[in-house]
């Protein structure tokens, strides 16, 4: 992490909402997460055939391994196992205006 990202990071001490775009029933409780729903939009719809979801979930910002914002993509490094998942909503195609990623 650069030293901007680690502030940033340290920074959170609430609950995080975070998304990770995915196919359903497919590594859903993997370790990349953002903070951005465009970038889990944008990740489902070009890496993924069928199926294409993306979750919502919420996490303690103590839980959070890394934060890294190369790319605009706001990653957040965590064990899915620590990540409650409030929402699983399929890709919508064509992904409309103000969900695309900038």
């Amino acid at each position: 992490m650069t030293p901007t990202e680690r502030s940033f990071l340290l920074s959170r001490r609430d609950t995080l909402t975070v998304f990770r775009g995915c196919q359903q029933n497919l590594n859903e409780r993997g370790l990349s997460w953002t903070f951005g729903l465009p970038v889990a939009i944008d990740f489902a719809y070009e890496y993924y055939n069928a199926d294409k979801i993306y979750l919502t979930g919420e996490c303690a910002a103590t839980d959070v391994i890394a934060y890294f914002n190369f790319s605009k993509e706001f990653e957040v490094i965590i064990p899915g196992k620590n990540v409650n998942v409030i929402a699983t909503t399929p890709v919508p195609y064509p992904i409309p205006q103000h969900l695309l990623r900038q």
